[in-house]
């Protein structure tokens, strides 16, 4: 489901930026606002689903070479797939400038985002999906992935929920999935992190999941606003 947000780019020129991907989205607190924090200097995060990650990267190689380290240069296309399979199937470049913007961006195969959306064979992709992200590309087949991410992300969330509970409770259970095991949360990010997203996009949650929420009626009761009962029995 779309969401109603202001993209900060142009969106055709970011297209032909990347080439014409067969995915692109664009994520992050300068877009969908974190409570109690200054997204104001905050670069502007991006997925762009590719083809073939390797012809892509020879294309962007030669026009784009600024946006590539010196060892990913001088090794070229072997270490930047033996990266993008060490990091989740995607391979980021940091701290890019596209249209006056600090972006950072990732790169994955269409066929790798449609397997972690499906399988959640890394739940890396398919985590940041389940949070509001504003799509500037994308195409029907991927559309329906995206679809069953968010329908296999509420049914686990139910899981691991009482009978009763809040709308707030269920969006964390599910922003938590995601974040669960990154050394990075104990380290250097945000301990409140998950709050922090939630409580900035309860709205944008609330659009996201409403479809798959109607159609877990059959457990699912919506009790009053922000307030759900499940069916917890054997048989649910």
């Amino acid at each position: 489901m779309a969401l109603s947000v202001d993209s900060p780019f142009d969106n055709k020129a970011l297209q032909s930026y990347f080439h014409d991907p067969n995915f692109l989205a664009v994520y992050g607190s300068r877009v969908f606002q974190q409570t109690g924090v200054d997204s104001s200097r905050s670069i502007v995060d991006l997925i762009v689903g590719i083809r073939s990650t390797r012809e892509w990267h020879r294309k962007n190689l030669a026009e784009h070479p600024q946006d590539y380290t010196v060892p990913e240069k001088k090794l070229g296309l072997y270490l930047m797939k033996w990266i993008q399979y060490q990091g989740g199937g995607i391979n980021y470049r940091a701290r890019v400038s596209v249209q006056d913007q600090l972006v950072k961006y990732g790169t994955i195969s269409r066929e790798d985002l449609l397997r972690d959306l499906r399988e959640w064979e890394m739940l890396y992709v398919a985590g940041r999906l389940q949070k509001p992200t504003l799509i500037v590309k994308s195409d029907p087949e991927i559309e329906g992935a995206m679809q069953l991410n968010l329908m296999h992300a509420l049914r686990a969330a139910l899981l691991t929920l009482p009978s009763h509970f809040t709308e707030k409770e269920l969006y964390e259970t599910i922003t938590g999935f995601s974040y669960r095991g990154d050394v990075r949360m104990w380290v250097s990010e945000d301990p409140k992190k998950v709050e922090r997203i939630v409580g900035g996009s309860l709205e944008h949650f609330k659009t996201l999941y409403r479809g798959a929420i109607e159609r877990r009626s059959d457990v699912l009761t919506t009790l009053s606003e922000g307030r759900f009962e499940q069916d917890i029995s054997p048989e649910a």
